[in-house]
């Protein structure tokens, strides 16, 4: 008796998982992401107006990665790297 009732409540728990998502499956390649930087930003923020001038070197279709060895974010170049790229 006890088995019964534990294979049709597993049975039931199966059923309402798959109600739930085969829907969202379904509407998974519908989701558009916005995830443009413009968009979480503001036109007088520095940082925004660091991107435009970037933008006019290098077209947002080519994005670029600057990268060394033993880099991190602690590491002084990046700053120094940071202030040279802002003169342009």
């Amino acid at each position: 008796m006890w088995k019964n009732a534990i294979q049709t409540r597993t049975a039931s728990i199966v059923v309402v998982m798959l109600v739930a998502i085969v829907p969202a499956a379904i509407q998974l390649p519908a989701i558009r992401l916005q995830n443009n930087l413009e968009t979480w930003s503001s036109e007088d923020d520095e940082q925004a107006r660091a991107l435009q001038r970037m933008e006019t070197f290098f077209p947002k279709e080519e994005p670029i990665l600057v990268s060394w060895d033993t880099s991190s974010l602690a590491d002084k170049r990046v700053q120094r790297m940071s202030c040279r790229i802002a003169l342009y």
